[in-house]
């Protein structure tokens, strides 16, 4: 499985040309056999893709998004882009977290 990090708008060009090239990266990995999945938060996609896009429906979804208190809880995120509550795979729910003598991000299934 490959991920792809959505995020860092700054770069990132316009909209249009975001989304056509997203679109042809998940084109091609999909022809090449792989299953590929999208790893983004509300924030992010607004930058880079514009609110009102609504392609790249239909790949596992891995949503970044931190919350005090700390949540796992899939059911609190807002629904962004082509994505509804229900279509979220994972919750990055911390970050940069120290565990085991390492910095790691923590993240749970939905």
């Amino acid at each position: 499985m490959v991920w792809l990090d959505i995020e860092g708008s700054s770069y990132w060009t316009t909209p249009a040309a975001n989304r056509s090239f997203v679109e042809e990266i998940l084109k091609a990995f999909k022809a090449h056999g792989y299953v590929v999945g999208l790893y983004v938060n509300h924030t992010q996609w607004v930058e880079i893709f514009g609110a009102d896009y609504k392609g790249c429906g239909g790949f596992p979804t891995w949503v970044a998004k931190y919350s005090t208190p700390v949540s796992k809880d899939c059911s609190t995120l807002s629904p962004f882009g082509p994505y509804a509550t229900k279509d979220f795979n994972l919750r990055q729910y911390t970050g940069t977290t120290a565990l085991c003598g390492g910095s790691v991000d923590q993240s749970a299934y939905c």
